[in-house]
C-alpha cells in the first residue's frame, strides 16, 4: 500500500511514542507513561482512520490499547482500563475473523489483563471466569505446540490464574496452578541445577511461588511451602540473604517446628500472599476463612451428597490434576455438575455459611464455563438449570453483602441479574420464576445504589416493581 511521506512520518512518531512510554514506565514514571501512551493511541487511530482497510493499523491500536489498559489500571482508573481492553479484544477478534492474525492467544492475553483489573476492583465473580477462559485457551494451544514455544506464555497465564484463584477461588486449584506454572517454566535446565529466567518473567514467577508457599503452609504442607518460598526469594535476586537463610533453616528443621512457630510462618506467608492478591482480609475473618477453604473440604462437610460429588469434581492439590475451574469436568457436563453444586450450596449455606459460599462460587464458575463453551445442555435446559444458577448467585451475593464485601456482592448480583434476563421468557407462565427474576433485579438495583450508582440502581428497582405488579396480576 502506497503511503505519503507525512503518513510515514506519523508512523515513526507513533513508534517513538510507544518506545518513550515503555521507557517512562520502566523508570517508574507511570503518569508520564500513561500520557505518552494515550498520545500514541490517538496518533495510531488517525492512521487507521486514513486507511481503514489496512490491518496493520488495527493491530497496532489493539496492541497499544492492551498496554494502555495496564497503565490505566496502575493509575487507579479501572473503568478506563476495562473499556480499553474491551476495544482491544474486539479489534483482535475482527482481525482473527479476517484471517489477519491468530486471535486466540491475543484475546486470551486480553482476558488475563481484564481478570487482573477486575481482581483489583474486588470483582471475583467476573475475574475468575475471565482468567479461566484464558487458561483454557492456552492449555489447548500448548497441547498442539510441538516446539514448546508457548512454555513461557502458559506459565505466565497459569501464574496469574493462581493469583486470582488465591483471592476468589479454590485454594487447591490456586496452589496446583502455581506449582504447574513453576514446573513448566523451570523444566528447561541450562546446566545441572541451573535454570534460565528471563528478567521480564521474574515478577509472575515470584507471584506463583508466593501463592504456592502461602497455600501449602496454610494447609500445613510445610516442607512444600518452604521449597516454594526458597524459589520466591531466589527469584527476587537473593538480596534478602537473612530471610533466605531463615527459610532454609526452617526447611532443615521442619519436624521440630512448634505449633506457635507454624502459626507465625502461616501469618508471614499469608501477608506476602496478600501483597500479591492486593487484598488484606483480617485474620480469622469469614473472608479469610473462605479463601482457605477448598471445594473438596467444603463438600466433605456437606454430607454424603457432597462426598460423592467431591470424587467427581475435585483432586488433591498436590496432584495438580485440576488447576482451573473449567478442568473439573467435560464442557458438556459442566452445566449438570454446576447444577448439582448449586443445589448443594443452597442447602449448605443456612447451616455452614463458609462451606456453602465456597460451593456456590464453584457452581457459578462451572456455570460460567458451560455458558462460555456454549454447552448444549445449558442452552436446552435453561428453564430447568437457569433458576438454580440465579438462586445460587442471589444467595452468594447476600452472603458477601452480609460480610461487608460490597464489590463481590455487587458482582455476583450483576451475574444474577444476567441469569434472570435469560429467564424472562418464562415469567408469564411461572410465578416462581417471575418472583425469582424480581428478586434478582431488586437485589442488583439495591446494591448498585449502595455502591453509588443511583441512576442504574433506580432503573433496576423500577423494573423490579414492574415485575412485582406483573406477579400480582397473574
Amino acid at each position: 500500500m502506497w503511503r505519503s511521506f507525512q503518513e510515514r512520518h506519523r508512523e515513526r512518531q507513533a513508534l517513538q511514542l510507544l518506545e518513550q512510554a515503555q521507557q517512562e514506565r520502566t523508570a517508574g514514571r507511570g503518569a508520564e507513561a500513561l500520557r505518552t501512551q494515550l498520545d500514541a493511541v490517538e496518533l495510531i487511530r488517525g492512521l487507521a482512520d486514513a486507511h481503514p482497510g489496512d490491518p496493520r493499523h488495527q493491530q497496532a491500536i489493539a496492541s497499544a490499547l492492551y498496554t494502555l489498559a495496564s497503565l490505566q489500571s496502575q493509575a487507579g482508573q479501572p473503568a478506563a482500563a476495562l473499556a480499553a481492553l474491551a476495544e482491544s479484544e474486539q479489534l483482535y477478534r475482527q482481525l482473527g475473523d479476517a484471517g489477519e492474525v491468530d486471535a486466540a492467544p491475543l484475546v486470551a492475553d486480553v482476558r488475563v489483563r481484564r481478570a487482573c483489573t477486575l481482581m483489583v476492583q474486588g470483582r471475583g465473580a467476573s475475574a475468575v471466569p475471565e482468567v479461566d477462559a484464558a487458561v483454557t485457551t492456552y492449555a489447548e494451544l500448548y497441547e498442539l505446540d510441538d516446539g514448546n514455544t508457548l512454555r513461557r506464555d502458559l506459565s505466565r497465564v497459569l501464574a496469574m490464574n493462581a493469583v486470582v484463584l488465591a483471592r476468589f477461588g479454590d485454594p487447591d486449584l490456586a496452589c496446583g496452578s502455581a506449582d504447574t506454572a513453576l514446573r513448566i517454566y523451570l523444566s528447561t535446565v541450562v546446566s545441572p541445577g541451573t535454570f534460565m529466567v528471563h528478567s521480564e518473567d521474574t515478577t509472575f514467577l515470584r507471584h506463583a511461588a508466593a501463592v504456592s508457599a502461602a497455600v501449602h503452609v496454610q494447609h500445613r504442607r510445610i516442607e512444600m511451602g518452604l521449597v516454594a518460598a526458597n524459589v520466591a526469594l531466589q527469584l527476587g535476586g537473593g538480596g534478602d540473604t537473612e530471610r533466605l537463610r531463615h527459610v532454609r533453616s526452617l526447611a532443615a528443621n521442619v519436624g521440630r517446628l512448634t505449633p506457635a512457630e507454624l502459626d507465625a510462618l502461616d501469618r508471614e506467608f499469608t501477608r506476602s500472599l496478600h501483597v500479591v492478591t492486593q487484598s488484606a482480609p483480617p485474620s480469622g475473618s469469614d473472608v479469610d476463612r473462605l479463601a482457605r477453604t477448598g471445594l473438596a473440604q467444603a463438600l466433605g462437610a456437606a454430607g454424603a451428597a457432597g462426598a460423592t460429588l467431591a470424587d467427581t469434581v475435585t483432586r488433591p492439590a498436590v496432584d495438580c490434576e485440576i488447576i482451573f475451574p473449567a478442568q473439573r469436568c467435560h464442557p458438556q457436563l459442566a452445566a449438570a455438575r454446576a447444577r448439582e453444586l448449586g443445589e448443594l450450596a443452597l442447602a449448605t449455606l443456612p447451616v455452614a455459611p463458609i462451606d456453602g459460599l465456597r460451593i456456590a462460587l464453584e457452581a457459578h464458575y462451572l456455570y460460567a464455563a458451560a455458558s462460555r463453551a456454549r454447552a448444549t445442555a445449558l442452552r436446552t435446559r435453561i428453564r430447568e438449570d437457569g433458576p438454580v444458577w440465579a438462586r445460587t448467585l442471589l444467595a452468594a451475593a447476600s452472603g458477601f453483602e452480609l460480610r461487608g464485601d460490597l464489590p463481590m456482592a455487587l458482582d455476583l448480583a450483576a451475574w444474577a441479574a444476567g441469569a434472570a434476563q435469560q429467564l424472562m421468557p418464562f415469567v408469564t407462565a411461572d410465578r416462581g420464576v417471575a418472583a425469582l427474576v424480581r428478586d434478582c433485579v431488586e437485589q442488583h438495583g439495591r446494591l448498585l445504589a449502595a455502591a453509588g450508582d443511583r441512576n442504574a440502581g433506580d432503573e433496576a428497582l423500577s423494573a423490579a416493581r414492574g415485575l412485582a405488579d406483573l406477579i400480582d396480576r397473574a
